[in-house]
């Protein structure tokens, strides 16, 4: 069975705009809880997320106050703000992404967002989730947790550190037209379903969950 279908929590580490396939493996649960207590791993999402060029895929990075490398809670990591990392991520995907079919209807609320004055990555972290979450239609509820633990009980689906840039091929999905290129580039931050696909992308996300299920149980 999909982790998709199982009507549970799920706990997952912060992410900047989550790969796609984290939402269809979580977009039946009605709460998602995240890791507020870890201590902060380079070569994730929580600082990081894919759009797609016309080469192919494009990583659009948060630059972090003491590097990528310090060991200190994730609560604790702050934005190094003396770098114009939104501008520079706004011009990225308006140009990835202003000819796709409904840009132009979420960038104004994404400029916004981008454009705050983030101190805490998990801050932004947060609030990306909770706009693309609203965005797509879901209507669970979110949380943080208080305490680190390694392992949790069966009663929360833990999906901590299951999806890593240097895996994002090995979660298939299927096909969607976009912008630029002639290759599909699966997997990709959620930004490029919303993009292309618009109100429709929980559609999506809930066909693929069902695709899944169904391959799981052959």
């Amino acid at each position: 069975m999909s982790m998709g279908l199982l009507m549970k929590p799920i706990l997952i580490e912060y992410q900047l705009f989550a790969p796609i396939s984290v939402f269809i493996n979580s977009i039946n649960a009605p709460k998602w809880i995240f890791e507020h207590q870890e201590t902060y791993q380079k070569m994730g999402f929580r600082n990081r997320y894919q759009v797609k060029g016309a080469n192919g895929a494009i990583d659009l990075t948060v630059p972090l106050k003491g590097g990528r490398d310090q060991k200190a809670t994730i609560s604790s990591i702050e934005i190094d703000t003396n770098q114009a990392w939104a501008i520079r991520h706004l011009r990225t995907i308006e140009s990835c992404y202003n000819r796709s079919p409904f840009f132009d209807y979420y960038k104004p609320e994404l400029q916004k967002m981008l454009m705050k004055p983030w101190r805490f990555l998990v801050d932004l972290d947060y609030a990306a989730a909770q706009w693309v979450l609203a965005k797509i239609g879901w209507d669970g509820t979110m949380a943080i947790t208080n305490e680190w633990l390694p392992r949790y009980s069966s009663d929360v689906i833990d999906l901590r550190n299951k999806w890593k840039p240097a895996n994002r091929h090995q979660f298939p999905a299927q096909a969607y037209q976009q912008t630029l290129g002639e290759i599909f580039e699966p997997n990709l931050c959620i930004l490029d379903l919303l993009f292309n696909k618009g109100p429709e992308a929980i559609v999506y996300l809930h066909l693929n969950t069902l695709l899944i299920a169904g391959k799981s149980a052959d």
